[in-house]
């Protein structure tokens, strides 16, 4: 390393984070350099502008790594230059600003994420495609087409999140083709109901499921999920229903039914659950894998915190917004959650700051996320509790 010339060296340890390192480094380095490296170290920007991009396009030849948060700024030329790269596996161009973007040429391509691309309408890829991730999220014009999920038959990941174009049909069409599909996500695709997650359960290697912000999906879209059908069923790692509000605590049954290998839930804003602490305690036993839990502005109480406490080795609890656990919840959640590493308590109504305090007896505990400003705590109790608190633990204060 230390025999490279020194703009190489730069280059390097930058990751190309910064367009300007590039181009001036690109203008004093040997073009052997552009070549040879740019197989082995990712190009990861921020922004890009039309005249880097058109270096990146004469000075490189082996790129397999290209991020652009914001490719917005980039016009057509530039994006049809970037995207001739065939040696890529991974592209991010964020927030593109064409409508049309064509990544046919990337014969190795693995990853292509166009999230925030609000003028995209058509995406053209090779046929067949060796894509397995797609993220497609808040792209208001985008519709997938038959077409294009025929093409990717290798899909591992599909996300879709606030598509208001995406509905069950499409579930019900696309889903028999991605047999390999393990992950998809769909918050905030208000369209699809219950009927779509019945369509899922062809896809059997699905580890992850995430919906959420649905008026149309109930207890019965969780039954059409988890059922067994022809003895076989799903069997999730993971699973995201927040902002269902439509839910009771019979999909909470259903859940422990049949998703015993279940590590991650999450039902934040879901305000129906939990109102049967019989329920809780035998969905907790038949779910007692989970690690993390999110239940954030729900109508849990301290009764509940305990149960899941005693049958769940949480690692991760998110418990924000929850204006009916007070002081004594989180203090027994102090004295039995031995494996905590980290816990939302932020804008609880009935916490103090003793609560807070409390949980610095966790020995395994490395984050806790608070407000700078919340009720029930003043400044210098604040201050107080930064000051006790062990190296080992970091307090999240937000912004």
């Amino acid at each position: 390393m230390d025999q490279l010339p020194n703009e190489v060296q730069t280059l390097i340890y930058s990751y190309c984070s910064d367009e300007a390192v590039l181009y001036d480094v690109s203008r004093t380095c040997k073009s052997w350099f552009m070549c040879i490296y740019s197989e082995f170290f990712p190009f990861d920007f921020r922004h890009l502008s039309n005249r880097v991009g058109r270096l990146l396009i004469e000075r490189t030849s082996n790129i397999s790594y290209l991020s652009i948060d914001d490719a917005g700024s980039l016009d057509a030329s530039t994006l049809n230059g970037l995207t001739q790269k065939s040696k890529i596996h991974t592209l991010k161009l964020g927030k593109v600003s064409v409508t049309e973007l064509d990544v046919s040429q990337c014969l190795h391509l693995c990853k292509l994420n166009v999230a925030g691309s609000k003028e995209l309408r058509y995406l053209k890829t090779a046929s067949p495609s060796t894509l397995e991730h797609l993220i497609l999220d808040d792209c208001e014009n985008f519709k997938l087409t038959y077409d294009l999920v025929s093409d990717t038959p290798n899909l591992k990941t599909l996300s879709v999140k606030r598509n208001l174009w995406f509905d069950s049909s499409d579930l019900e069409s696309f889903m028999p083709i991605l047999t390999k599909l393990q992950v998809i996500m769909l918050q905030g695709c208000t369209s699809v109901s219950d009927m779509g997650l019945f369509h899922l359960r062809c896809c059997l290697h699905l580890r992850d499921v995430q919906f959420g912000s649905s008026k149309s999906i109930t207890d019965f879209g969780i039954k059409f999920l988890t059922q067994q059908v022809d003895n076989k069923k799903l069997s999730l790692q993971s699973l995201e229903l927040s902002g269902i509000n439509q839910l009771t605590d019979s999909s909470l049954i259903q859940i422990s039914n049949t998703q015993q290998h279940l590590l991650r839930l999450s039902l934040s804003q879901c305000t129906q659950l939990f109102s049967d602490i019989q329920i809780v305690n035998a969905f907790t036993k038949g779910c007692c894998m989970i690690k993390d839990i999110n239940l954030s502005f729900t109508n849990v109480d301290d009764g509940v915190v305990q149960v899941l406490i005693d049958n769940l080795r949480l690692e991760n609890l998110n418990l924000a917004f929850c204006k009916f656990v007070t002081d004594d919840g989180i203090g027994y959640v102090a004295k039995h959650a031995e494996q905590l590493i980290v816990i939302n308590i932020s804008s609880m109504q009935r916490l103090s700051h003793k609560g807070v305090k409390d949980l610095l007896r966790i020995k395994s505990l490395k984050k806790i996320l608070l407000n700078s400003t919340q009720h029930g705590i003043t400044k210098k109790q604040l201050e107080n509790i930064m000051a006790q608190k062990p190296d080992s633990c970091v307090i999240d204060l937000g912004k």
